[in-house]
């Protein structure tokens, strides 16, 4: 894997089975650094192209789910995210063997909410 760090897999797993209230686990400086600056950049206009917009009681974001609209580096991480072999290790670190990719993006992709100032 190139865009994202390395880590201690099993210890990963370790977290994951023995969090409360549920099973979850916090993955600090996932991508490398200069990857997360390069998709920070590239994050498009919360009233640019999208796919899909939402503007409803509980929610107002916007998403992208469409891969021929992602930019170059966030179609790279998206890619590695939905390998084979980042798909393992998910396998590996939830104790789920029936774990699987979801290349459609269904509920997936990048979603973008509106900046609420209070």
């Amino acid at each position: 894997m190139k865009l994202i760090n390395e880590f201690d897999w099993d210890y990963l797993r370790y977290e994951f089975s023995n969090s409360k209230p549920f099973n979850h686990v916090v993955i600090d400086n996932f991508f490398k650094e200069e990857v997360a600056l390069a998709i920070a950049n590239e994050i498009p206009n919360y009233d640019g192209e999208m796919d899909a917009k939402y503007d409803n009681a509980i929610e107002r974001k916007r998403t992208v789910q469409n891969w021929t609209k992602f930019s170059k580096t966030v179609y790279k991480a998206m890619s590695e995210l939905v390998s084979q072999e980042f798909t393992s290790y998910l396998r590996y670190v939830t104790g789920q063997p029936e774990l699987v990719a979801d290349f459609g993006l269904h509920g997936g992709g990048m979603h973008l909410h509106e900046a609420v100032i209070i």
